[in-house]
């Protein structure tokens, strides 16, 4: 679990990792987004990465890297231990 805090466009939410492999964004009481990822998700934490404000970093529990940018498009940047794998969602 992490707190979203993005200022910018006054957006504050929880982000919740669950079993089955889903992430569930809860603004106050209410379900606001389901995002679907590949594998279990171990850690994740919200904030800056380089220039982009609003960033997702979360880590599985096979060690694998992702990260989801808030842009128009949301990007899926998978870093695993052999390379980099690039997915548009």
């Amino acid at each position: 679990m992490c707190q979203i805090d993005y200022r910018p466009k006054g957006f504050q939410a929880v982000a919740v990792a669950l079993a089955n492999n889903e992430i569930h964004l809860y603004k106050d009481k209410f379900l606001v987004d389901v995002i679907q990822v590949e594998e279990n998700i171990y850690s994740m934490k919200f904030g800056r990465l380089g220039r982009e404000d609003a960033t997702l970093v979360m880590i599985t529990k096979s060690k694998n890297f992702f990260i989801l940018k808030n842009k128009k498009k949301s990007i899926y940047f998978i870093f695993d231990r052999w390379g980099i794998n690039n997915k548009n969602s």
